[in-house]
């Protein structure tokens, strides 16, 4: 896991012209001071960020359950 990573979602019409402007892109956010720059393939989708903490919330329950 890098804590220091600016993932991008972009629109599937805005997919292709990220790519194409993917070294202007990047460069500018390391400039902001990220190590790692990415774009998800899978494309914006909302709620996205909160995929991992809902995992975890999952895991613990089944967990507690479990006991």
């Amino acid at each position: 896991m890098h804590s220091n990573l600016a993932r991008i979602e972009v629109t599937d019409k805005e997919f292709e012209g990220a790519l194409l402007k993917r070294e202007k892109i990047s460069r500018y956010l390391k400039n902001l001071g990220f190590d790692y720059v990415t774009l998800d393939l899978e494309g914006f989708r909302s709620g996205s960020m909160d995929e991992p903490h809902m995992r975890k919330k999952a895991e613990e329950k089944a967990e507690t359950e479990s006991k």
